[in-house]
């Protein structure tokens, strides 16, 4: 029986879009954003949580510095 030329590759994941931020919480402040996580409405990812925040405060400074 012949030899098969099909070239088999892995399935790989589509590359990340964003740029790579590690971030270490000491343990009070990784509590608070718990917290923050548990008060609203749905469930949300620590990362997820972080963006909204970062966001929340980044849209509050540009309102305070016009």
């Amino acid at each position: 029986m012949a030899k098969s030329n099909r070239v088999y590759t892995k399935k790989q994941r589509p590359e990340a879009a964003g740029t790579m931020v590690g971030v270490r919480l000491q343990p009070d402040d990784l509590e608070l954003l718990d917290l923050w996580i548990a008060a609203q409405d749905e469930h949300m990812t620590r990362p997820e949580a972080m963006r909204r925040v970062l966001r929340m405060v980044a849209l509050r400074t540009r309102s305070l510095n016009p």
